[in-house]
């Protein structure tokens, strides 16, 4: 999986209301309420990732993000 196909899995999963790119930070941005960040873990539960909400709250932007999904799928 590419960093835009996950940064695509994100953003359907969080359906943001303003536009998301790798430099979104988590923590100011509203669509990244819980009910977001459950919907991520879950997005990416059936393909083997496992990530807790603790994961979810380490990482600055969704850039870092993409780069803890990304390690987890090696």
């Amino acid at each position: 999986m590419t960093k835009e196909e996950v940064l695509a899995k994100i953003i359907e999963a969080v359906n943001p209301v303003d536009p998301v790119t790798l430099e979104t930070e988590i923590m100011t941005s509203e669509d990244f309420n819980s009910l977001g960040l459950f919907n991520i873990i879950a997005e990416f539960r059936p393909l083997g990732i496992k990530l807790g909400m603790r994961d979810l709250l380490s990482v600055n932007t969704v850039g870092d993000l993409v780069e803890l999904i990304l390690s987890r799928m090696a």
